[in-house]
């Protein structure tokens, strides 16, 4: 805050978005991953 202004640069707010993208995405494969394995192996 500067002046009791917000002030944003795109510069933070691709960091943010990058955190973000890696939280969420990480888990989301790894479950994608665990249930294709699951599912190929309970076709055998």
């Amino acid at each position: 805050m500067k002046n009791e202004t917000l002030i944003f640069s795109w510069q933070d707010d691709v960091v943010f978005s990058v955190k973000k993208g890696v939280v969420t995405g990480i888990p989301i494969g790894i479950g994608i991953w665990v249930l294709s394995r699951l599912n190929r192996n309970s076709k055998n």
